[in-house]
């Protein structure tokens, strides 16, 4: 087993496995952020949508149909 141990920490062989693994960690760890955000984002301009959906609905239920872009005349 000393040997193996020994082995391992001469081989410098391994040390391009560990930047790879370092380059790949970080990579994963960027792309969980991006995704994160961009659901972030998608889920504020949703709230937002909706938001200006209920509004609009309550100045129609409140014009009862007539307003700016209403063929109805008074």
């Amino acid at each position: 087993m000393k040997n193996t141990i020994e082995r391992f920490l001469r081989d410098e062989g391994g040390s391009a496995s560990v930047d790879a693994i370092v380059v790949l960690g970080g990579t994963t760890w960027m792309l969980v952020a991006v995704a994160m955000d961009i659901g972030t984002a998608t889920i504020d301009l949703s709230d937002r949508i909706s938001h200006e959906l209920k509004y609009n609905a309550v100045v129609y239920d409140i014009l009862e149909g007539y307003g700016p872009n209403s063929n109805k005349v008074r």
